[in-house]
């Protein structure tokens, strides 16, 4: 982190330096019309593009990532977030045929709502 990163994660967070490792879970209080979809998308396309989970998969299992939404209208603008961001940005850019799924690096990202 740079000086002002670290002065600002100080004040938000309380802590004097960073944790080493990062972390594995994430709260947020975030209201309507907040990004919460979009967030989820992007975090999504940075696992599925970014990260390597081959040490974890058998030779020819693919790795996925799963995105829940509440209602396959939300799923819808999730995936819709998803693939407007692969195709903006040049290093995840391998589209599947058809849209769905998305085939990324070693993993596939699906879009799941509730059937309502």
């Amino acid at each position: 982190m740079t000086a002002d990163e670290l002065v600002l994660f100080h004040k938000c967070t309380g802590r004097v330096s960073p944790p080493p490792t990062g972390a594995k879970e994430v709260y947020t209080v975030v209201g309507r019309r907040g990004g919460k979809s979009f967030i989820s998308a992007i975090v999504g396309v940075f696992v599925a593009c970014l990260c390597s989970f081959k040490e974890y998969l058998t030779t020819g299992e693919r790795g996925m990532v799963l995105i829940l939404a509440v209602d396959k209208a939300q799923a819808k603008v999730v995936f819709n977030y998803c693939r407007g961001i692969i195709n903006h940005i040049l290093c995840c850019v391998r589209w599947s045929p058809h849209g769905a799924p998305m085939r990324l690096n070693s993993a596939t990202t699906y879009h799941r709502g509730q059937n309502k």
